[in-house]
């Protein structure tokens, strides 16, 4: 079920009232299926912003998909069981009662979901949660006791046998911290006192250790708070944070036998620092910041070691071991309000990560296919499309017009505004000029005609529309010379479009003219208000082919040509001198399937082949390098079937996304395009 979060103001995506009834759906769209919609008030400063329950989201190489996203919280493992307690679900640095959980969680070893606890009296963030003999520990935190005022606390709290029980509390208010376990004591490191405004707190001057019920002050070597800590048996290690100059990416190791402090290298990176987290390994230590970039240290060594990246860059997150594995729990990609990171990553235990990971969640849209998909940051957008898992199904009432975006690390789904037309198979094109997105949309297939009178035919089309990324509207620009459908969009290196390939279909047209499979090349100058025809033209006829651009180079393989026939023919477009040149082909000429450029290389997904009489989908990856001119097949295969599914370079590697099934299913894959045979970054 998807249940919807809304408010008044951007900061409450977490809070409103479920009711029974859905929400009318915008103009110009189908009424999502109420089976799988649980409304709220609509908000008129936002659109409403549906979140799939954590038990309708299914996972494979991921732990269970958090109930709701969290920053600053608390998390311990137990065992092999890892907790969550409290945290922040609001908008960043805008404090209110109602966006500070109380809520105590567990996954279970073996468990596909978050169990629910006996909660806290009152909702907290920023605290520790610590193991120690047996139970868990609860230390500060802050609380907001009025809008916008924030308070640090004392508490100390034992959690035995399913209840809180009171301890020893801390000297002083503190929040912004860290605790960790270390034998039979527990130290709490960096953090402030705030009494009122959050611009007005004081920053804690020591180091705590509770040893034998009391708390005792001990030196330490950087007044700091929003810092990482992780403890091994003989030490911890205290990371980044924040000092009174700025952000800090200082490293010191405590080594609990001499009570000395030494320094370590700093932290890589400008802005890691912040809200680092930080987990134990068998070798060291292995630390993740904003930038997602994974970093191992062994104390004694004078640098630090990069391991990968995680799939989701997050600050204010946690880390823990569980069993063989890292599992990364919450945080938020950035001070943005489009929702907290709500998939948890599992990572090997030296920081590698798994090369698949699969979600399945449950789809408003009512096309299945065929939709002018987009990828612009971490929202996925979709529009238009057919809801037919048929073929050839192009009656008029099978075409829409629906627009939706997710943003993936939340899984928060919100409507968008209805594309103009109802349409399909549209060419699509992202591009960041001057710092900002440029989305171009074009092209397609649909009943309503471009100009003219007459009944409606299904034809190609020749819009071409700008999506405005801020504003969420199409606007109209010029139109495509020839209509064209199954066509290529890119931008060369001075700012002129391209479009090639394609099929101008038109069943009014003679029965042996009404494929048109186009050769002709059309450029869309910078200012232009048309578009020109470039003398090169395309070698050979295809569409339904797969493309994507390396170093000022555009790259065509496969395809279909007239007669139905497989292009078995490669060509690669170079945008500086608007010629062609033929490169090496991959192992068997394909229909359709998706080329995506993942850093210096191209990486070829989905599509079908020829096996006999018929066509079969190839579930193999392939990874062209265009310096060698060579192309070599990747594992492991694709986790579902790539039939009418997309596929976009996301995060150093390639989202697989699909909504083609029976059910009103949402598929995504993350896949690394990485070593041959191994499929590893």
């Amino acid at each position: 079920m998807l249940r919807v979060r809304t408010s008044a103001a951007v900061a409450s995506l977490f809070l409103g009232c479920a009711s029974t009834t859905p929400a009318p759906a915008p103009a110009g769209r189908p009424e999502p299926h109420p089976a799988r919609v649980r409304a709220t008030e609509r908000s008129e400063e936002r659109p409403e912003v549906l979140f799939a329950d954590a038990d309708q989201v299914e996972v494979d190489g991921m732990g269970p998909v958090l109930p709701e996203g969290i920053t600053s919280f608390g998390m311990a493992a137990l065992g092999d069981d890892v907790y969550v307690l409290g945290g922040f679900r609001g908008e960043p640095h805008r404090y209110i009662a109602e966006d500070q959980s109380a809520a105590l969680r567990v996954w279970r070893a073996g468990s596909a979901t978050w169990e629910t606890l006996a909660p806290i009296a009152g909702g907290i963030q920023s605290v520790a949660l610590v193991p120690l003999a047996g139970a868990l520990h609860r230390i500060g935190g802050m609380r907001v006791t009025e809008p916008g005022i924030l308070r640090s606390t004392t508490e100390h709290q034992r959690y035995v046998d399913g209840q809180w029980q009171d301890a020893e509390p801390l000297p002083r208010p503190r929040s912004s911290h860290e605790a960790i376990a270390v034998g039979d004591d527990v130290y709490v490191v960096g953090g402030w006192k705030l009494e009122g405004d959050p611009r007005e707190g004081v920053f804690a001057e020591t180091m705590l250790r509770f040893r034998d019920g009391l708390w005792e002050s001990l030196p330490t070597p950087v007044v700091r708070r929003a810092v990482g800590a992780a403890a091994r048996e003989d030490g911890f290690v205290v990371i980044g944070g924040l000092t009174a100059e700025g952000i800090s990416q200082r490293v010191d190791h405590y080594d609990v036998a001499s009570g000395e402090w030494t320094q370590g290298p700093d932290l890589p990176g400008e802005r890691s620092g912040f809200g680092v987290a930080v987990v134990a390994t068998p070798a060291g230590y292995l630390a993740s910041g904003m930038d997602g970039v994974l970093w191992h240290w062994t104390p004694g060594e004078d640098q630090w070691e990069r391991r990968g990246e995680l799939r989701f860059g997050r600050f204010f997150h946690r880390m823990a071991r569980v069993g063989d594995q890292i599992a990364v729990v919450g945080g938020i990609g950035g001070m943005h309000t489009e929702g907290r990171t709500r998939l948890v990553e599992l990572l090997e235990a030296d920081g590698t990560r798994p090369p698949v990971t699969t979600a399945t969640l449950p789809w408003p849209g009512v096309a299945k296919n065929r939709q002018a998909m987009f990828l612009v940051g971490d929202h996925l957008y979709f529009f238009g499309g057919n809801d037919s898992l048929e073929q050839h199904d192009f009656s008029a009432e099978r075409f829409q017009d629906e627009g939706w975006r997710i943003h993936l690390p939340s899984l928060g789904i919100e409507a968008r505004s209805a594309y103009p037309h109802r349409r399909q198979t549209m060419a699509t094109r992202v591009d960041v000029v001057d710092g900002e997105p440029v989305v171009l949309v074009a092209g397609g297939f649909g009943h309503e005609p471009f100009a003219g009178e007459g009944e409606s035919q299904a034809t190609t089309q020749r819009e071409l529309y700008r999506y405005d990324v801020a504003r969420d509207r199409f606007v109209p620009g010029p139109a495509l010379p020839v209509a064209r459908s199954q066509t290529d969009l890119v931008r060369g290196p001075d700012g002129s479009v391209y479009v090639v390939g394609g099929l101008d279909y038109d069943p009014t047209r003679e029965r042996e003219d009404q494929f048109r499979h186009l050769t002709e090349v059309v450029a869309l100058a910078p200012g232009a208000e048309e578009f020109a025809t470039l003398p090169a033209e395309l070698p050979e006829a295809r569409r339904a082919f797969a493309a994507a651009s390396v170093g000022g180079t555009h790259y065509l393989t496969g395809g279909m040509r007239d007669g139905f026939q497989l292009v078995d023919s490669c060509t690669r477009f170079d945008l500086r001198e608007r010629s062609f040149a033929p490169f090496t082909c991959p192992s068997r000429p394909r229909l359709g399937g998706e080329l995506v450029t993942v850093g210096a290389h191209l990486a070829l997904v989905g599509g079908t082949a020829r096996e006999g009489d018929g066509l079969v989908e190839v579930r193999q990856l392939e990874r062209y390098d265009p310096a060698a001119d060579r192309w070599e097949t990747l594992t492991p295969e694709l986790p579902f079937s790539p039939r009418h599914a997309r596929a976009f370079a996301y995060r150093g590697g390639v989202l697989l996304v699909s909504t083609h099934g029976e059910t009103p299913t949402l598929r995504l894959a993350f896949i690394d395009a990485g070593t041959p045979g191994t499929g590893t970054p």
